[in-house]
């Protein structure tokens, strides 16, 4: 390379040391109308302040010229659009900055998958991230503007009346179809909210900004009140009929926005635990906080809640999320990241070596979240107070700690082998095809709009079928409707302990769903708020299975099971399996195919969810599992 060539070139030629980043600086030419940019390179552990960028690339090539450290470089037209936008707009624009398409040498993999490893650090160490949501439009300028007064108002309110209005806050709160809630679905239909790299981004975060052209609000402030004003009973950020008309059959972003949403804060709280007793997340300027990180328990929730999201490259599914994770897992993997041509190219040998690495740790999934957090998001005072939390704790130690575990992931192939038994078989599922991936009914709920959805129909079909199941297998009457078997309440739950009003709310919800849904403005305020709970269970459930098994019982799984597939118990693991063997057949119980098992789903099965439970239900023979 020659001097000249070196001279231009937008990167020095010394590459980063261990531990090193660059920060840019802009600058704007008013002489030669260009922007300027500046890199440094410093050490991580000792540079003060600093803004990071999340963003989304977008697909446009890298065709624009800007000048950076007097060389050329090439820029995708969004990134020169946000680099404008930065010079003036951000909250402190003296701040140098760390973008990732800029202060990484994309051309040098060596660089790139150093600087992967760093990620963590970066985003821990900054002083805000950044979300780019583009440039200041109609659109978004309006309710960026109204933002804070209304979150104000949404933390503040209390319901004195009842009423119809669901937006209904007070005088000051913007009304149904006001301007403020379409701004509002605008951005969330961004695709941020889509990428997978840019979840990670925002977790690690300190403090958080969304900057839309020359307005921004606080980040942990837009969630939260999309988060509550989604989810909450009395929820204020949803879909009227006329959306939910639009959605369907239309795969809408801000579905995946208000799952992210919640997401987001979840893991949030997870992550970072402040020195303080401060319920504010510290800012680091103003006080120091601890990155604990996800360990194997968090991470079935983590890969469930950003299985829709997306990537460029297969192997990123790995890396976007590794800088979550605590400082074991992440000394297993990072060692790991390889963005050569080959790396990216057999990605899958990526994907089976997290998968065993997280496989060899201690791994438990809560039934909780296998079906979109349904105990989680149930109102506890359905249930009868049987367990505290302490003898759930004695119970996960007893399935984590059973002497006959054993979990193997040998090097040379691709197969998992786990120790368990067989604890029941699969005789009759019911299920509809139609519902799967029903988004628009799953994150829209409302007694009121799910009467417009056409999939509400193939719900209460689908209830209706498996209410009858449970009738059949607990010796009712199907054309009974004073009969309803305390099983088939426990499974729309998602948990064993139930009280005497179970079925009375189950009616009244049952009620408004078939068509009356004025019939909860007669209830009283406690029986209105258990029969939503209901209705909101049995929306989460649409899209899974129903299924009676050969030992006489009613669950419900995930879709896709056929009768003689084998409900097992792995030592040491929390769920239930569903696997299937070649030429399975409901009986007999003990004896299934031979070859490897195929993995169909995990299930949640009412009094076999604890170790004692399963032993006494046992209908083979410890056995090696090599599932496929």
């Amino acid at each position: 390379m020659s001097a000249s060539s070196a001279r231009s070139s937008p990167y020095p030629s010394r590459r980063l040391r261990p531990g090193e980043i660059r920060l840019l600086t802009i600058d704007w030419s008013s002489h030669s109308r260009a922007i300027h940019l500046t890199t440094q390179s410093l050490d991580l552990s000792i540079t003060p302040y600093f803004d990071v960028m999340s963003y989304v690339w977008g697909n446009a090539p890298v065709s624009i010229e800007v000048i950076c450290n007097k060389g050329q470089l090439r820029v995708s037209p969004s990134t020169n659009e946000m680099l404008t936008h930065l010079r003036l707009d951000r909250p402190n624009p003296d701040r140098p900055l760390w973008i990732d398409a800029i202060c990484i040498n994309q051309e040098d993999e060596i660089e790139k998958a150093s600087q992967i490893r760093l990620m963590q650090r970066i985003y821990r160490r900054a002083s805000q991230v950044i979300i780019w949501f583009g440039p200041s439009i109609p659109e978004t300028r309006a309710f960026m503007t109204d933002f804070p007064r209304v979150a104000e108002l949404a933390k503040i309110w209390r319901p004195k009346i009842w009423t119809h209005d669901k937006f209904w806050r007070g005088e000051k709160w913007p009304p149904d179809y006001d301007h403020f809630w379409s701004e509002l679905f605008h951005l969330l239909n961004h695709d941020w909210f889509k990428r997978l790299w840019t979840f990670q981004e925002v977790v690690l975060a300190n403090q958080a900004a969304l900057l839309c052209g020359s307005h921004y609000v606080d980040v942990d402030d837009l969630f939260e009140f999309v988060d509550k004003g989604h989810y909450a009973h009395s929820s204020y950020v949803t879909y009227t009929s006329k959306e939910v008309a639009c959605a369907l059959g239309n795969t809408h972003l801000k579905d995946i926005a208000f799952a992210a949403c919640r997401a987001v804060r979840h893991f949030r709280n997870q992550t970072v635990v402040p020195l303080s007793d401060s319920a504010t997340r510290p800012h680091r300027e103003t006080g120091p906080i601890i990155f604990s990180g996800l360990d194997m328990l968090n991470l079935p929730r983590l890969l469930h809640d950003l299985r829709s999201r997306y990537v460029q490259e297969p192997v990123d599914r790995v890396w976007a999320i590794v800088g979550l994770l605590n400082e074991e897992l992440q000394g297993h993997l990072l060692p790991f990241i390889d963005h050569s041509d080959e790396g990216r190219t057999e990605y899958w040998k990526t994907h089976v070596r997290f998968a065993k690495i997280s496989l060899n740790r201690p791994v438990i999934t809560s039934k909780s979240l296998l079906l979109h957090e349904n105990s989680a998001s149930t109102d506890r005072s359905l249930l009868c107070s049987k367990t505290d939390e302490q003898e759930g704790q004695l119970d996960v130690s007893e399935l984590m700690n059973h002497p006959s575990k054993f979990i193997s992931t040998a090097e040379n192939d691709n197969l998992l082998q786990i120790s368990g038994f067989v604890v029941d078989v699969i005789s009759e599922v019911v299920e509809h095809s139609r519902l799967l991936g029903a988004k628009s009914y799953w994150f829209a709920f409302n007694f009121d709009l799910v009467l417009n959805n056409p999939l509400h129909r193939v719900v209460l079909e689908v209830s209706n079928q498996a209410l009858a199941l449970a009738r059949r297998i607990y010796g009712g009457t199907e054309n009974d409707d004073t009969d309803i078997p305390p099983e088939f309440l426990v499974c729309l739950l998602m948990d064993d302990r139930c009280s005497s009003t179970m079925d009375v709310s189950y009616r009244n919800a049952m009620i408004s769903l078939t068509g009356a849904p004025s019939y909860l403005d007669s209830l009283s305020e406690q029986r209105r708020s258990k029969a939503w709970d209901f209705g909101g269970q049995i929306s989460k459930l649409a899209g899974h299975s129903f299924f009676s098994t050969t030992g006489g019982r009613f669950r419900t799984a995930h879709p896709g099971l056929k009768a003689g597939d084998k409900v097992g118990a792995s030592y040491g693991g929390e769920p239930l399996y569903v696997l299937r063997w070649p030429n399975d057949s409901p009986t007999p119980f003990s004896e299934h195919g031979s070859g490897h098992a195929e993995f169909c789903c995990p299930a949640y099965i009412p009094h076999l969810m604890k170790q004692c439970e399963r032993d006494a239900a046992k209908l083979s023979e410890d056995e090696i599992f090599v599932i496929a």
